[in-house]
């Protein structure tokens, strides 16, 4: 028995899949400035915390992580259709 791929469902896995990577780097290269200006707002107290700023940057953070999620939930939809395997949110984890 012959196993058909479903190109449709083939190529918007792999844009999700894609989105995903991409929502998640942007997510850690965000996490990771946010705790270096964290870090340099508790090493020098004398200057002025930028509160708005940081507000702004954890609203995108939040916005990077929903992306993330959903590309990820939509990509595993059109998973069993191209006979792709389920993506995991562990996939784009960085060390």
């Amino acid at each position: 028995m012959t196993t058909t791929t479903n190109y449709a469902a083939l190529g918007e896995y792999t844009a999700y899949a894609e989105q995903a990577k991409d929502a998640a780097y942007t997510r850690f290269a965000l996490l990771h400035n946010l705790s270096i200006n964290l870090a340099r707002a508790a090493k020098y107290p004398q200057e002025t915390c930028n509160i708005e700023k940081l507000r702004e940057e954890l609203a995108t953070i939040e916005a990077c992580e929903l992306e993330m999620h959903a590309a990820v939930a939509q990509a595993n939809q059109k998973a069993p259709l191209c006979h792709k395997p389920a993506l995991t949110l562990e996939q784009y984890r960085r060390d």
